[in-house]
């Protein structure tokens, strides 16, 4: 029974020693832990600034105008009066009768009136203080360059053909010459149809007529 009571004894004194040992190792690492705490890693993220083009460029081009041809008038001159000769002197002292032209009178002597010419032919003139004004652009809209077009850095120069009635209402568009984009034309084309336009006037009448819309993309 004694010797059992022994046993008993070491194991309890063994377990507390380690017990001790133990806590005795984790109070130091805990100690350690405190007295130098690891500094949190900070991550910064740099965003390169977005390139910002250049807005695009608006030309309108019309198409050349035709100049109207003059037209010429022949004024014509009034006709000479006819001319009377009084002849020569003969040798007995007597003259010759007078030279009776085309419009003498019955008696043979001078017209029988003063001859007046016709009035010269005025050529016509203009009803208008402009009658020949190029079609032009009253309100051009601005063209905004698509931001995939931005993201991939295209350029380019797009024109579109505007069709146009006498009143400067838009009948028609088309493209007239591709940039090699078609979000660049997309936005040319939605440009040239928000613009306001003034007809072309010939001979001071509107007429109807098709011009170029040019937009240059940078």
């Amino acid at each position: 029974m004694k010797r059992r009571s022994n046993r008993f004894l070491t194991w309890a004194l063994a377990i507390s020693l380690a017990a001790h040992a133990i806590l005795i190792y984790w109070a130091q690492d805990l100690s350690r832990s405190q007295a130098d705490p690891e500094q949190p890693v900070q991550h910064f993220r740099i965003d390169r600034p977005k390139r910002v083009p250049p807005p695009p460029t608006v030309i309108v081009t019309p198409k050349p105008v035709v100049p109207a041809t003059p037209q010429q008038t022949t004024r014509h001159q009034p006709p000479a009066p006819p001319r009377v000769s009084s002849g020569d002197k003969t040798s007995s002292g007597n003259r010759p009768g007078p030279i009776v032209g085309p419009d003498s009178g019955p008696s043979g002597v001078g017209p029988t009136g003063p001859v007046e010419p016709p009035a010269p032919t005025e050529a016509p003139t203009a009803s208008c203080a402009a009658p020949d004004v190029p079609a032009h652009v009253v309100d051009t809209a601005t063209a905004e360059t698509p931001e995939v077009a931005q993201e991939q850095g295209l350029t380019g120069t797009t024109q579109v053909e505007v069709s146009i009635d006498p009143d400067g209402a838009i009948t028609a568009t088309s493209i007239y010459r591709s940039s090699g984009s078609q979000a660049l034309d997309t936005a040319a084309l939605a440009a040239a149809r928000q613009s306001t336009y003034k007809a072309d006037v010939r001979n001071c009448e509107a007429v109807a007529g098709s011009y170029l819309f040019t937009v240059v993309f940078q």
